[in-house]
């Protein structure tokens, strides 16, 4: 186990957690539909959940969350924007998260890959959040085909 590994997947993890609960809060502001309502907030709670486990698994360690790219941060606040005002519904919301979750997928398994050194602690909280993404998809799903 490589302490250096460990402390870089769970950075990625945090911020990953930060940025997707940041996207899902905005996108709970423009979900019209009760039940695509609720499966957000239950991702994004989850998100937060994942959020405290990093910080306490860091704080073990000596070292704090690393905040998300500011491009990232920005680039997700745009697109929800340009959906809200120019397509504002629930499928096209949808679609805009399913893609954010695919995104993050990619990006959690690169790093998951890039620090295999990592502790058992920090992949598994990786490979958690990966599955919790993966869930968000398939609950979301049939929103996208409307």
């Amino acid at each position: 186990m490589s302490e250096k590994d460990t402390i870089k997947l769970l950075r990625a993890c945090g911020a990953e957690a930060r940025t997707g609960i940041a996207a899902l809060t905005d996108a709970l502001r423009c979900a019209e539909d009760t039940r695509l309502r609720l499966i957000i907030a239950e991702s994004r709670n989850e998100r937060a959940k994942t959020g405290r486990i990093v910080n306490g698994l860091l704080d073990a360690y000596g070292y704090k969350q690393r905040y998300p790219a500011h491009m990232s941060s920005g680039l997700h606040r745009l697109k929800t924007a340009i959906i809200a005002n120019t397509n504002p519904t629930d499928s096209a919301l949808a679609k805009l998260v399913e893609r954010g979750c695919g995104a993050g997928i990619k990006y959690l398994s690169r790093r998951i890959g890039r620090f295999d050194g990592a502790s058992a602690a920090a992949g598994k909280t990786a490979c958690d959040l990966i599955e919790s993404q993966r869930q968000l998809s398939e609950r979301i799903q049939p929103y996208t085909l409307l």
